[in-house]
């Protein structure tokens, strides 16, 4: 009865054996044919860069509009005849002394020791300035 029993062991673990040899060489064929192979994705590498600051810039009044010239000049005295030129706006008038070009302004009189612009109403104006010191109206004509 041992020699039966130990006949049996031995054909258990030589089938055991070879089924194992079997199944090896079938992996071992099995992973000689081409394998699928995975590859992560590259990622990016993530990068930080912080926001900008914003500047400050102290605050500054803006300049005062600037008045019409009312003052008396020793380089501006205009006289009839003189053409001027007007750098600012019609209702704030920058004059300066200039030749008689097309745009500027020919003065056709100077009336003295007044502000009224309507004196100029006879001598067939376009544009009248007053000054106040010394006081006079100046009629003129555009170019």
């Amino acid at each position: 009865m041992i020699v039966i029993l130990l006949a049996v062991f031995v054909v258990l673990i030589g089938g055991v054996a070879g089924l194992w040899f079997v199944l090896d060489a079938g992996v071992e064929a099995s992973s000689a044919t081409s394998a699928p192979s995975y590859s992560p994705p590259a990622f990016p590498t993530p990068t930080y860069s912080p926001p900008s600051l914003p500047t400050y810039t102290p605050y500054s009044p803006p300049d005062p509009p600037s008045a019409p010239p009312t003052t008396y000049s020793p380089a501006f005295d205009p006289q009839p005849g003189d053409c001027v030129r007007n750098t600012g706006t019609y209702a704030h008038p920058h004059l300066y002394m200039s030749t008689c070009t097309p745009g500027h302004y020919r003065i056709i009189d100077r009336i003295d020791d007044t502000t009224n612009t309507r004196r100029c109403a006879s001598t067939g104006y376009t544009y009248a300035v007053w000054f106040n010191s010394p006081a006079y109206v100046l009629c003129m004509r555009g170019l």
